[in-house]
């Protein structure tokens, strides 16, 4: 972990020498949970070699052939190790599952603030299945204002286009999950071969989309607890399975 902090600083020693942050808001709140996350990451092979380490000076000094020869099963020898395993893999779940996840976020904050700034994205031409058969695009997305241009909502069956909508952008409100798609053209087309058009000055709508879902970090993940991320799973089946809602 020391040598992991001391590769983190030279890395970002530019950035954190001219961010605002004083010295203690670097160290409590980056660099103890940066230690959090990588003593967790690292648990697994430190434990690894401090039994091999451990059980190696035993048999060096031939204490095993000692406790064998007392009496003692081998069975009885090896219960230590898997009572340690079992309180070692118990304190290891609820490490990752829910304390390095809030050292994780508070890091991510951290990062979010001083080195790496907001979520940008440069690419164009995104293209998203929210669900069978409905696919979502944008030509551009601008993250900071959560605002994507030329946005079209298509739904196929069959291999036929069925109905799609056509807008200039789409607003998305974090606040309330759904998005605002201005002077949208609506065509619905018939088994008849005909279609209906309609256009409207607003449409507001719930999909299953966020503009994160373009520029994802993985640290996001790393953010949320078990439950969190249990929940978020129940949200994205249920609105994948879901058609989109109109609400005004």
């Amino acid at each position: 972990m020391l040598i992991a902090v001391v590769f983190d600083i030279s890395e970002n020693i530019d950035d954190l020498v001219k961010s605002p942050a004083s010295f203690g808001e670097i160290v409590t709140e980056y660099y103890v949970n940066f230690c959090f996350y990588f003593a967790n990451l690292l648990s697994s092979f430190i434990i690894f070699l401090t039994i091999i380490w451990f059980t190696s000076q035993l048999a060096q000094r031939s204490e095993i052939i000692a406790i064998l020869s007392g009496g003692v099963s081998f069975r009885r020898f090896i219960q230590p190790y898997f009572v340690g395993a079992g309180i070692l893999v118990i304190t290891s779940l609820v490490l990752s599952h829910y304390i390095v996840p809030h050292a994780n976020r508070a890091k991510y904050d951290f990062e979010v603030t001083y080195l790496k700034g907001a979520l940008t994205l440069g690419d164009k031409n995104l293209h998203r299945e929210i669900s069978p058969g409905t696919f979502a695009y944008f030509k551009e997305m601008n993250l900071e204002k959560n605002i994507g241009y030329h946005f079209s909502l298509e739904r196929w069956k069959d291999g036929h286009l069925t109905w799609k909508l056509v807008s200039q952008s789409a607003i998305y409100h974090p606040d309330s999950n759904y998005w605002s798609i201005v002077k949208p053209q609506i065509r619905e087309f018939l088994d008849n071969g005909k279609e209906n058009f309609y256009v409207r000055e607003r449409l507001d709508t719930t999909i299953a989309l966020t503009p994160e879902v373009f520029a994802p970090r993985s640290e996001i993940v790393t953010a949320m607890t078990w439950d969190e991320l249990m929940h978020l799973q129940k949200n994205n089946e249920a609105m994948a399975r879901a058609e989109p809602l109109l609400l005004k």
